[in-house]
């Protein structure tokens, strides 16, 4: 018997997989980062595909393989693509992609799905887990920066974690959008959103720091930054240098993959204001007790998530058992009987 199958999750699939379900996406990221701090990974750096006329930070296309040990055991490849012109131009998401997982030992593909949903799910669950292990226990004010899909996820993500937060300011260049986002999102939390008159507004007196834009030069200010705050940095260069100097502890998902050209972190390191030394942790280590997280109240937190792989392809693998066990998604075949062989 030749005949090879995979299984086609579209994004509605994944949804009924419990594809919107934090704890399973949180539960599931502490594990893969207590795999990758156990070193049973393989994650090559990622290749960017970027034409000559795509000038802005925002506007790639991303190949990012690897392998999951542990009770993962599996293999794939996420490709996924960024347009910061699709909101407004096009009415289509700015990330879109697709995930193709492939088993371990004999390398064929086991199933083909949207990368879309995965990628907004794991990428705020990583934060969820950071605000877990590095936020103080009595937060209750949220800051966040940037008024679209990937921020509200965020907020989300941090709320399910500590639904004890009861105020939450948004600043968006796009005020209308700002209304819009926080209407929706009041509704689905049940927390007050505030509109916040400017980013420093938004961000001097918040427990917990998110930042989900697209810019491409720092314009926060290390003095807006509170003591005993959090800050969840899942945009590219919105901090200044002076907020990553002001903190007493830089955590990252994985080094190697935060010190990448253009991003804020690596500019610091190339004009030698940072070393690898000057990173504390990466999250898993402290998932797993190698190292501390939050020692003390006062404790400012930068945390620098890059994005990698592994959660990509961890959370598919989760969703894609979900899934064959709850009978979801759509059977095809690859071949009948192989050429080759």
């Amino acid at each position: 018997m030749n005949r090879v199958d995979f299984l086609y999750l579209s994004q509605e699939d994944i949804i009924k997989a419990g594809g919107l379900d934090f704890n399973i996406f949180i539960d599931t990221l502490e594990k893969i980062l207590g795999t990758h701090a156990k070193g049973d990974f393989v994650q090559p750096l990622k290749p960017y595909l970027k034409r000559k006329e795509q000038t802005h930070v925002a506007d790639r296309i991303i190949a990012m393989p690897s392998y999951v040990g542990g009770d993962f055991d599996i293999s794939g490849i996420k490709w996924i693509s960024s347009a910061s012109q699709n909101p407004v131009k096009y009415n289509l998401p700015r990330a879109s992609g697709v995930i193709i997982l492939n088993d371990s030992e004999k390398g064929i593909p086991v199933a083909v799905m949207d990368a879309t949903l995965i990628n907004l799910m794991r990428t705020a669950a990583v934060s969820g887990v950071a605000t877990k292990y590095l936020a103080r226990e009595n937060s209750r004010k949220i800051g966040i920066i940037g008024a679209g899909i990937i921020g509200k996820m965020q907020v989300k993500a941090v709320h399910n974690v500590i639904p004890e937060i009861n105020e939450i300011k948004v600043y968006d260049l796009n005020k209308e959008r700002a209304i819009h986002w926080s209407n929706t999102l009041e509704k689905e939390i049940g927390v007050k959103i505030i509109i916040a008159k400017s980013a420093q507004d938004a961000l001097q007196n918040a427990d917990i720091i998110i930042t989900s834009t697209t810019a491409e030069e720092g314009y926060i200010e290390g003095d807006w930054i509170k003591k005993g705050s959090l800050f969840l940095n899942v945009s590219l260069n919105d901090p200044k240098f002076d907020v990553i100097l002001k903190a007493d502890k830089i955590i990252v998902d994985d080094w190697e993959q935060c010190n990448r050209k253009d991003k804020v972190l690596n500019k610091m390191y190339k004009q030698k204001l940072i070393s690898e030394q000057d990173i504390h942790a990466e999250l898993g280590e402290i998932v797993l007790k190698q190292k501390t997280g939050r020692i003390s109240e006062d404790e400012i937190i930068f945390f620098n998530p890059m994005g990698m792989s592994v959660e990509d392809i961890g959370s598919a693998y989760t969703i894609y058992k979900r899934a064959k066990d709850l009978g979801i998604g759509t059977t095809l075949s690859l071949w009948e009987k192989p050429i080759g062989v």
